[in-house]
């Protein structure tokens, strides 16, 4: 079964979940990147790097296979 969705599209909404109601702007503080480094990784218009999610992993206090999850269980519904 192939996906419609790319990863990038996947990890990108994983990352919306794990903001939730957190400003980006606070979150792109404590990355130390831009609040537009935040929306574009959220809205997938730039690609997600393993160096990135590390950073949001640690930031969200999850594992990165949280990010992942969809992916692996093949669960695309966006």
């Amino acid at each position: 079964m192939t996906s419609k969705y790319t990863t990038n599209d996947i990890v990108a909404k994983k990352l919306r979940l794990a903001r939730g109601s957190r400003k980006q702007d606070s979150i792109a503080r404590k990355l130390g990147m831009s609040a537009d480094f935040v929306s574009n990784k959220e809205r997938g218009l730039s690609n997600i790097t393993v160096n990135d999610l590390a950073k949001f992993a640690e930031v969200y206090k999850k594992p990165i296979l949280y990010f992942l999850s969809d992916i692996i269980n093949k669960k695309y519904d966006i």
